[in-house]
């Protein structure tokens, strides 16, 4: 069990991504959806990222990743921005197509 099917049971990992990227990946794939985000994020970007799509206060974030509400806000608005960065839309875009 990986921290988005802890926190987020039977939501899907790829509507969440789609979000921000702009990019939705096939649903098939969770697990290596999961694995380019652990690659893109840092541990405690990842944790603020799954914990806010799962509904989480800020507040729990920051007692989850040992820091501060106003740091665990800025991991989270982080974590976002690298969603939307080419770097990650382009591997997207390469795990989308190797799913064909």
């Amino acid at each position: 069990m990986n921290l988005w099917e802890k926190y987020n049971p039977g939501a899907s990992l790829a509507d969440a991504v789609a979000a921000y990227s702009g990019i939705r990946p096939e649903t098939g794939e969770e697990k290596q959806l999961f694995a380019l985000l652990k690659r893109h994020l840092t541990r405690r970007e990842l944790r603020c990222f799954v914990m806010a799509e799962s509904g989480a206060e800020i507040a729990a974030c920051a007692e989850a990743t040992g820091c501060e509400p106003d740091e665990a806000l800025r991991l989270l608005d982080k974590a976002r921005s690298k969603l939307r960065r080419p770097a990650f839309n382009k591997m997207l875009r390469e795990l989308a197509q190797t799913q064909e």
